[in-house]
């Protein structure tokens, strides 16, 4: 059975605070510009696959833009969620998490 370090309440706070950082950027998308809504993690992850793929971020955004189905922000999500889920495994705890 696991053990957690962290109280219930404690992890709803985490929560609460990581929800609440949610950070607009804006961004030209074939030539035009628009403001896209995500968490810091989505961000980084973002940023980390335009670079593994040498592309600029905008580029990335577009190419998910234009392939999307639902509003951009939630698109970038699971295309972010996706590629993680892609890369080969590592450990990962309870204890790793921002939450």
């Amino acid at each position: 059975m696991a053990t957690y370090k962290q109280s219930s309440e404690a992890r709803a706070k985490r929560a609460k605070e990581a929800a609440q950082t949610v950070q607009k950027r804006s961004v030209t998308i074939a030539g035009h510009r628009t403001s896209v809504s995500l968490e810091p993690a989505f961000w980084a992850g973002l940023k980390e696959i335009a670079e593994a793929e040498a592309i600029p971020l905008a580029a990335l955004i577009g190419t998910v833009d234009s392939t999307r189905t639902a509003n951009l922000s939630s698109a970038l999500r699971v295309f972010v969620l996706d590629w993680v889920r892609s890369r080969p495994s590592t450990p990962y705890t309870l204890e790793d998490s921002p939450l």
